[in-house]
Protein backbone atom coordinates (compact mmCIF):
# COMPACT_ATOMS: atom_id res chain seq x y z
CA UNK A 1 0.00 0.00 0.00
CA UNK A 2 2.94 2.07 -0.38
CA UNK A 3 1.49 3.67 -3.70
CA UNK A 4 -1.28 4.64 -1.97
CA UNK A 5 0.17 6.51 0.83
CA UNK A 6 2.45 8.40 -1.82
CA UNK A 7 -0.56 9.36 -3.69
CA UNK A 8 -2.01 10.80 -0.88
CA UNK A 9 1.23 12.81 -0.37
CA UNK A 10 1.20 14.37 -3.50
CA UNK A 11 -2.37 14.92 -3.55
CA UNK A 12 -1.50 16.96 -1.09
CA UNK A 13 1.46 18.05 -1.11
CA UNK A 14 2.47 17.01 2.11
CA UNK A 15 6.39 16.14 1.85
CA UNK A 16 6.64 16.34 -1.76
CA UNK A 17 5.30 18.95 -4.68
CA UNK A 18 1.59 18.55 -4.81
CA UNK A 19 0.72 17.21 -7.77
CA UNK A 20 -3.03 15.60 -8.13
CA UNK A 21 -1.71 13.77 -11.97
CA UNK A 22 0.97 12.01 -10.48
CA UNK A 23 -1.23 11.07 -7.58
CA UNK A 24 -4.03 9.79 -9.98
CA UNK A 25 -1.65 7.69 -11.19
CA UNK A 26 -0.30 6.03 -8.60
CA UNK A 27 -3.97 5.83 -6.82
CA UNK A 28 -4.50 3.61 -10.29
CA UNK A 29 -1.38 1.68 -9.56
CA UNK A 30 -2.71 0.34 -6.28
CA UNK A 31 -6.16 0.10 -7.49
CA UNK A 32 -4.84 -2.18 -9.92
CA UNK A 33 -3.39 -4.32 -7.61
CA UNK A 34 -6.78 -5.26 -5.79
CA UNK A 35 -6.77 -2.58 -2.99
CA UNK A 36 -10.18 -1.99 -1.71
CA UNK A 37 -9.11 1.26 -0.19
CA UNK A 38 -6.91 2.37 -3.47
CA UNK A 39 -10.23 1.59 -5.39
CA UNK A 40 -11.85 4.09 -3.35
CA UNK A 41 -10.12 6.69 -3.79
CA UNK A 42 -9.43 5.98 -7.62
CA UNK A 43 -13.27 6.21 -7.72
CA UNK A 44 -13.07 10.11 -5.55
CA UNK A 45 -10.48 11.02 -8.09
CA UNK A 46 -13.03 10.01 -11.11
CA UNK A 47 -16.01 11.91 -8.97
CA UNK A 48 -14.36 14.47 -8.59
CA UNK A 49 -11.94 14.82 -11.53
CA UNK A 50 -8.42 14.76 -9.48
CA UNK A 51 -5.99 14.94 -11.96
CA UNK A 52 -8.48 13.34 -14.30
CA UNK A 53 -11.55 14.21 -16.81
CA UNK A 54 -13.91 14.28 -14.50
CA UNK A 55 -15.82 10.28 -15.05
CA UNK A 56 -18.79 9.01 -13.03
CA UNK A 57 -19.42 6.00 -14.65
CA UNK A 58 -15.50 5.32 -14.24
CA UNK A 59 -15.91 6.46 -10.44
CA UNK A 60 -18.63 4.28 -9.79
CA UNK A 61 -16.66 1.37 -11.47
CA UNK A 62 -13.90 1.24 -8.52
CA UNK A 63 -16.31 2.16 -6.07
CA UNK A 64 -18.12 -0.85 -7.11
CA UNK A 65 -14.80 -2.98 -7.23
CA UNK A 66 -14.23 -1.91 -3.44
CA UNK A 67 -17.58 -1.97 -2.29
CA UNK A 68 -17.83 -6.26 -3.68
CA UNK A 69 -14.30 -6.25 -1.58
CA UNK A 70 -16.57 -5.45 1.48
CA UNK A 71 -15.07 -2.37 2.05
CA UNK A 72 -17.76 -0.24 3.83
CA UNK A 73 -16.77 3.23 3.19
CA UNK A 74 -16.86 2.04 -0.92
CA UNK A 75 -20.73 0.69 0.21
CA UNK A 76 -21.53 3.94 1.41
CA UNK A 77 -20.21 5.89 -1.44
CA UNK A 78 -21.87 3.48 -4.26
CA UNK A 79 -25.35 3.56 -2.14
CA UNK A 80 -25.05 7.87 -2.70
CA UNK A 81 -24.17 7.20 -6.37
CA UNK A 82 -27.44 5.14 -6.87
CA UNK A 83 -29.86 7.44 -4.67
CA UNK A 84 -28.27 10.85 -6.48
CA UNK A 85 -27.83 8.78 -10.06
CA UNK A 86 -23.91 9.93 -10.12
CA UNK A 87 -22.53 7.50 -12.97
CA UNK A 88 -25.68 5.31 -12.77
CA UNK A 89 -29.38 5.29 -13.48
CA UNK A 90 -31.37 6.40 -9.93
CA UNK A 91 -31.77 3.35 -8.33
CA UNK A 92 -33.24 3.70 -4.90
CA UNK A 93 -33.48 0.22 -3.88
CA UNK A 94 -29.81 -0.48 -5.10
CA UNK A 95 -29.34 2.52 -3.33
CA UNK A 96 -30.74 1.11 0.44
CA UNK A 97 -29.02 -2.77 -0.44
CA UNK A 98 -25.82 -0.77 -0.71
CA UNK A 99 -26.68 1.71 2.98
CA UNK A 100 -27.58 -2.07 4.68
CA UNK A 101 -24.12 -3.61 3.80
CA UNK A 102 -22.13 -0.53 4.87
CA UNK A 103 -24.97 0.17 7.80
CA UNK A 104 -24.60 -3.75 9.25
CA UNK A 105 -20.80 -3.54 9.46
CA UNK A 106 -21.14 -0.40 11.67
CA UNK A 107 -20.34 2.44 9.59
CA UNK A 108 -22.30 5.20 10.90
CA UNK A 109 -23.01 7.54 8.00
CA UNK A 110 -24.59 4.19 6.20
CA UNK A 111 -26.66 3.70 9.31
CA UNK A 112 -27.87 7.04 8.87
CA UNK A 113 -28.55 6.82 5.31
CA UNK A 114 -30.37 3.59 5.95
CA UNK A 115 -32.65 5.57 8.99
CA UNK A 116 -32.91 8.41 6.33
CA UNK A 117 -34.46 5.72 3.90
CA UNK A 118 -36.75 4.13 6.29
CA UNK A 119 -38.23 7.85 7.08
CA UNK A 120 -38.87 8.86 3.71
CA UNK A 121 -39.68 5.49 2.39
CA UNK A 122 -37.07 5.33 -0.23
CA UNK A 123 -37.11 1.70 -1.79
CA UNK A 124 -39.58 0.38 0.13
CA UNK A 125 -42.16 1.61 2.40
CA UNK A 126 -41.35 3.83 5.33
CA UNK A 127 -40.88 2.68 8.22
CA UNK A 128 -40.26 4.64 11.51
CA UNK A 129 -39.61 2.60 13.99
CA UNK A 130 -36.85 1.18 12.01
CA UNK A 131 -35.79 4.67 10.96
CA UNK A 132 -35.08 5.23 14.40
CA UNK A 133 -33.02 2.21 14.91
CA UNK A 134 -31.07 2.99 12.57
CA UNK A 135 -30.59 6.74 13.55
CA UNK A 136 -29.85 5.44 17.23
CA UNK A 137 -26.82 3.58 16.04
CA UNK A 138 -25.62 6.04 14.07
CA UNK A 139 -26.02 8.39 16.84
CA UNK A 140 -24.31 6.14 19.72
CA UNK A 141 -21.21 6.25 17.70
CA UNK A 142 -21.05 10.25 17.54
CA UNK A 143 -22.50 11.38 14.53
CA UNK A 144 -24.04 14.88 15.33
CA UNK A 145 -27.02 15.35 12.55
CA UNK A 146 -28.21 11.86 13.76
CA UNK A 147 -28.44 12.67 17.06
CA UNK A 148 -29.81 15.59 15.99
CA UNK A 149 -33.08 13.44 13.61
CA UNK A 150 -33.47 11.01 16.90
CA UNK A 151 -34.01 14.28 19.67
CA UNK A 152 -36.63 15.02 16.83
CA UNK A 153 -38.06 11.59 16.89
CA UNK A 154 -38.32 11.64 20.72
CA UNK A 155 -39.53 15.31 21.04
CA UNK A 156 -42.71 14.49 18.62
CA UNK A 157 -43.06 10.85 19.43
CA UNK A 158 -42.25 9.54 15.82
CA UNK A 159 -41.01 5.72 15.51
CA UNK A 160 -40.68 5.76 19.29
CA UNK A 161 -42.38 6.76 22.49
CA UNK A 162 -42.31 10.24 22.76
CA UNK A 163 -39.86 11.74 25.29
CA UNK A 164 -38.70 14.96 25.83
CA UNK A 165 -35.93 14.13 28.60
CA UNK A 166 -34.55 11.61 25.96
CA UNK A 167 -34.86 13.94 23.29
CA UNK A 168 -33.14 16.84 25.47
CA UNK A 169 -30.42 13.86 25.89
CA UNK A 170 -29.84 13.28 22.51
CA UNK A 171 -29.97 17.47 21.58
CA UNK A 172 -27.51 18.09 24.23
CA UNK A 173 -24.62 15.51 22.70
CA UNK A 174 -24.98 17.94 19.37
CA UNK A 175 -25.20 20.72 21.37
CA UNK A 176 -22.21 20.20 23.54
CA UNK A 177 -20.30 19.56 19.97
CA UNK A 178 -21.27 23.26 19.01
CA UNK A 179 -24.14 22.56 16.56
CA UNK A 180 -26.37 25.78 16.92
CA UNK A 181 -29.78 23.76 15.36
CA UNK A 182 -29.29 21.41 18.68
CA UNK A 183 -28.67 24.33 20.74
CA UNK A 184 -31.56 26.03 19.63
CA UNK A 185 -33.87 23.21 19.95
CA UNK A 186 -32.88 23.12 23.40
CA UNK A 187 -33.26 26.60 23.84
CA UNK A 188 -36.96 25.99 22.43
CA UNK A 189 -37.78 23.11 24.54
CA UNK A 190 -36.77 24.96 28.17
CA UNK A 191 -38.34 28.28 26.74
CA UNK A 192 -41.95 26.63 26.32
CA UNK A 193 -41.64 23.83 28.52
CA UNK A 194 -42.98 20.55 27.81
CA UNK A 195 -45.64 18.15 30.40
CA UNK A 196 -42.31 16.31 31.42
CA UNK A 197 -40.33 18.94 31.63
CA UNK A 198 -40.60 22.47 32.89
CA UNK A 199 -39.95 25.67 31.81
CA UNK A 200 -36.31 27.26 32.74
CA UNK A 201 -35.99 31.00 31.27
CA UNK A 202 -32.16 30.64 32.28
CA UNK A 203 -31.91 27.84 30.49
CA UNK A 204 -33.33 28.74 27.34
CA UNK A 205 -31.42 32.17 27.58
CA UNK A 206 -28.09 29.91 27.76
CA UNK A 207 -28.74 27.66 24.78
CA UNK A 208 -30.39 30.60 22.80
CA UNK A 209 -26.85 31.97 23.22
CA UNK A 210 -24.91 29.63 21.79
CA UNK A 211 -26.63 29.02 19.32
CA UNK A 212 -27.18 32.52 18.18
CA UNK A 213 -23.11 32.95 18.37
CA UNK A 214 -22.86 29.46 16.47
CA UNK A 215 -24.89 30.46 13.50
CA UNK A 216 -23.55 33.80 13.06
CA UNK A 217 -19.95 32.12 13.00
CA UNK A 218 -21.30 29.80 10.01
CA UNK A 219 -22.95 33.34 8.35
CA UNK A 220 -26.60 32.05 8.84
Amino acid sequence: MGQRMLANRYENGEGVPKDIAKAAALYRQAAEQAFPMAQLDLGRVYQNGIGVNEDYAEGVRWYRKAAEAGLDLAQKQLGLCYLNGWGVAKDAEEAVRWFRRAAEQGDRDGQAYLGRAYGLGQGGAADDVEAARWYRLAAEQGLTQAQIVLARMYEVGQGVKQDSSEAIKWYKRAAQRGNPDAQASLGDIYFYGRTDVPRDDAEALKWYQLAAAGFAKHGR
